[in-house]
């Protein structure tokens, strides 16, 4: 009966208040570390839920842009790859057969890229009546297409349509097809595989939970994905939930809302703008959330647990306050009962008892201060234990690794993260050397750091190491190493938190090598792509622009791109007229023009700019793609001087036969009544000049049948220099007449060729006449000879001093007929036959000119290779080299006449 009154006397009193103030400033700061620590760890886990999304839906998202702009790509590729076809199988002038033939051919390459393409089926060419004239699916072959969108939307550019069958979506691009002079001629059209397209979606799904969902939402709300349409190909489910509807108003986000089943999701959405789709990546709240709830649990316990310790604590401090009292009470009532071996008893009031009375109150404070002192180092030891128990529980609910070290680099805290992450349980670390637990840590650069951090108290961080200390594999680990000190700032040990990346490294090197790709495509494209501001000043320049301009990146950027630009062009207002144009309808297509190299050489291009605008719809600046189109204007022109040459043969084929027969009718007659006009010599003189012009005509006649029919040449090895030597010995008489000095610079080892040395003395003949006639007031031609080993090739320059050659006229000069020479001083035919004697040997010619500072012809002719002898060089100092003939040297290396 008496300890229950004792018991209940704790709750009376000054043990009533020091229980209940003591719960009241012990419970309060605990719950509140307790909330304030839960409310922070969902706040924290909520936002990485939604950067994981979020991170997924524009990986996806960035995905989905680079597969539509690959088939962009590769239909273009196509389109180009046949121009020519393309632009044969459209030309509405060409033959039934021919176009048969063109057809065919057409259609097999269309095939075979169709069979090689996984990703892009049913090519289809369609005319620009919209009717279908080659498909690699027959049945489309023929019919009409005209009002189909992908076929309006294809004729001005590359685009993109969708169309539905059965709730499944059609995607086709098109693009156009234009002739040489930017005339529209058809379109061409290929379906886009959505299987390839939904297996993007598909791809690494599992990184987003077990219940996570990606899949499209078209424009009407409907629910586009390989599941569904396979399973559910003629029912649509429509999304109607907060997410779509946002991110189909254009709208990117993420958040936490009921999708169309009514069940509550966190969403990640991206707004598709090509698609006109929202692209959804969902999670279930539960499944996102499950670790929130089991904290809340845990947070939960805690506190239950933390409570019942500080009642137990208070109970405790209070039975330690009140039983010094007590026993006070029961020491006083004990030496008032004489009980002299606990206290002093005072029997008198005298100084004895003065003494005693000291005595007593003296032994009564040192036991009371003992008391005291030692309730204080169990209040503090209780609350050490307390905190560390509290910080222990925090570390245990990091979701990263969290170890702590001594001095003495022995392990005396291991959280749980470190137990699942690494399968090292807490007993086997505790209390072991780092070494023993971690054998290979010597060989990272934490150990060294660990031990740095104790030895200086500064706190360090690692990034991005990787490290295969911790298990076999190697991983990338983010470290925090932090001073562990004491209540003297003392360093005690550390304190390492261990943060696995590996992951989030991989994703991001995988976004790299995207974007790496795509640079790599404009870096290396042999057409020259720029950028230019809005003040059309040069931002970047790729190898393709290097090789046709011949600046270096860091040479040009930074300059108005006006440099690039030839004088006449930039009097001609070219600079303002593609900058207004390009403003106006925002871009320029295929313009033809000409450029200035860094040699101060002009190169012919073909220019494509567009403009650039950031997301407000400003023009911000211009990119510029320009290809290099001056090998395909020679090959026109040599294609049109062919085809002249052509029509003249069959012009002349039938002139010879209609004309040759009258003419030697006139001429037997004229040469008998010549004979019969006897002394008339007025008769005679017009009979002779009758005569004299048919043979005139006659000749004529003989120079155009050599277009006509292939004489039978003498081909036999040729030394090129001795032909020129023979030419100049030939013409000598007229050259030494007209004032005319020749110096040659023979190539002393020339190669030896195989030809007709008549028809190239006449070549020659003809270029040196040419020359001759150009310069009236005399003057000087030089004749170059060199060997171009490289391709197997001999060239031959002529070079006068003479009049020129006007621009216009260039490109005429070896048209038959063709002369700008007084009437009945040139046929117009020198050249001409000329050029057909120099193409019939495998060469090729070429002038350049200015008036009044003369002109230069030079003549490329090939090398055979099956010389090894050379006839007709009798000096035996002559050596044949790798087929070349090497002479004597003669000195100077030079020759003149």
């Amino acid at each position: 009966m008496n300890n229950l009154r004792k018991k209940i006397g704790l709750l009376h009193g000054i043990g009533k208040k020091i229980f209940f103030w003591f719960l009241i400033f012990s419970l309060f700061p605990l719950i509140l570390s307790i909330y304030q620590g839960y409310t922070n760890s969902s706040e924290a886990l909520k936002q990485k839920i939604f950067q994981q999304l979020t991170t997924v839906a524009e990986y996806k998202e960035y995905n989905l842009m680079n597969f539509f702009e690959e088939r962009k790509i590769s239909l273009k590729s196509i389109g180009a790859s046949y121009h020519d076809l393309l632009v044969k199988a459209l030309n509405e002038k060409l033959s039934a057969k021919r176009k048969n033939s063109v057809l065919k051919e057409l259609l097999r390459n269309l095939s075979k890229k169709d069979f090689e393409d996984k990703n892009g089926y049913d090519l289809s060419i369609i005319g620009r009546d919209g009717k279908v004239v080659a498909a690699v699916d027959p049945t489309q072959t023929g019919s009409d297409k005209s009002e189909t969108s992908y076929f309006k939307n294809g004729k001005n550019r590359t685009s993109l349509t969708i169309y539905y069958h059965f709730s499944k979506p059609n995607i086709v691009l098109s693009t156009p097809i234009n002739n040489d002079e930017g005339k529209f001629l058809g379109v061409i059209t290929q379906r886009v595989n959505t299987d390839a397209l939904f297996s993007i979606l598909e791809k690494e799904k599992e990184k987003i939970g077990f219940s996570g969902k990606i899949f499209l939402v078209n424009d009407e709300r409907t629910v586009l994905s390989e599941k569904e349409l396979k399973t559910n190909p003629l029912k649509n489910q429509t999304a109607e939930n907060e997410g779509a509807i946002k991110c189909l108003s254009g709208e990117n986000g993420v958040n936490i809302y009921r999708n169309q089943n009514s069940e509550m999701v966190v969403g990640a959405y991206r707004y598709i703008p090509e698609l006109k789709w929202a692209l959804m990546c969902e999670v279930d709240n539960k499944e996102a959330f499950s670790p929130l709830l089991t904290l809340k649990k845990q947070a939960l316990s805690f506190g239950i647990f933390l409570f019942f310790i500080v009642v137990a604590v208070a109970t405790y401090i209070t039975q330690g306050i009140t039983k010094p009292i007590r026993n006070l009470v029961a020491a006083s009532r004990g030496i008032g009962r004489g009980d002299l071996s606990r206290r002093v008893d005072v029997t008198s009031s005298d100084e004895i008892g003065q003494l005693a009375l000291a005595f007593n109150q003296m032994a009564e404070e040192l036991e009371e201060s003992y008391k005291n002192l030692e309730r204080k180092v169990e209040e503090r030891t209780r609350e050490l234990k307390s905190t560390k128990d509290f910080t222990e529980n925090i570390l245990e609910s990091l979701s990263a690794g969290v170890f702590v070290v001594n001095k003495d680099l022995q392990i005396t805290s291991w959280n749980r993260d470190m137990e699942l992450r690494y399968n090292i349980p807490r007993e086997k670390a505790l209390n072991k050397d780092l070494t023993e637990i971690l054998k290979d840590i010597k060989k990272e650069k934490i150990y060294w750091v660990i031990q740095n951090v104790i030895e200086t108290g500064k706190p360090k961080e690692i990034y991005r190491e990787r490290s295969s200390f911790l298990i076999k594999e190697e991983r990338i680990i983010n470290y925090k190493v932090s001073p562990f000190k004491g209540a003297g700032q003392e360093v005690l040990g550390a304190v390492i938190v261990v943060e696995d990346v590996t992951e989030e490294v991989k994703l991001e090197e995988e976004i790299r090598s995207h974007q790496n790709y795509i640079a790599n495509i404009t870096e290396n494209s042999a057409d020259a792509i720029l950028s230019l501001d809005e003040n059309n000043i040069i931002k970047t320049w790729n190898k393709g622009a290097e090789h046709i301009y011949g600046y270096k990146a860091e040479e040009i950027i930074g300059k108005h791109f006006e440099i690039l630009v030839p004088e006449d062009l930039k009097k001609k207002g070219e600079i303002e007229k593609i900058i207004k144009e390009t403003l106006e309808k925002g871009f320029i297509r295929n313009f033809e023009t000409e450029r200035l190299t860094k040699d101060g050489e002009k190169v012919a291009v073909a220019l494509t700019r567009t403009v650039i605008k950031n997301s407000e719809g400003k023009v911000i600046g211009s990119s510029a793609i320009v290809r290099d189109i001056t090998e395909k204007r020679n090959l026109q022109r040599q294609i049109i001087q062919s085809e002249k040459l052509s029509a003249v043969g069959e012009l002349t084929a039938g002139l010879a036969h209609e004309i040759g027969t009258p003419l030697n009718i006139i001429s037997g007659r004229a040469e008998y009544l010549l004979s019969l006009v006897g002394k008339d010599m007025k008769i005679a003189k017009d009979l002779k000049i009758i005569i004299n012009q048919i043979d005139r005509i006659t000749s004529l006649i003989q120079q155009l049948l050599k277009f006509t029919r292939s004489e039978k040449r003498e081909v036999k090895p040729i030394n090129i220099n001795s032909v020129i030597k023979d030419t100049i010995n030939l013409l000598e008489t007229k050259l030494d007449k007209s004032r005319i000095n020749i110096k040659t610079n023979f190539s002393a080892g020339i190669s030896l060729i195989h030809g007709d040395e008549n028809q190239l003395q006449q070549v020659f003949v003809n270029l040196l006449i040419n020359a001759i006639h150009a310069m009236a007031n005399g003057g000087e031609i030089k004749i170059t000879t060199q060997p171009d080993v490289k391709n197997h090739k001999i060239l031959v320059t002529v070079k006068d001093t003479g009049c020129g050659i006007p621009e216009e006229n260039l490109s005429r000069i070896f048209d038959p007929f063709f002369t700008t020479k007084e009437i009945g001083k040139g046929t117009g035919l020198g050249l001409a036959v000329t050029y057909g004697i120099i193409k019939d040997h495998g060469g090729d010619i070429e002038v350049s000119s200015e008036v009044n500072n003369g002109s230069e012809f030079t003549v490329r002719l090939p090398v055979k290779d099956s010389i090894v002898r050379v006839q007709g060089f009798e000096d035996s100092r002559v050596q044949v080299v790798n087929n070349f003939l090497i002479p004597p040297l003669e000195k100077g290396g030079k020759g003149g006449i």
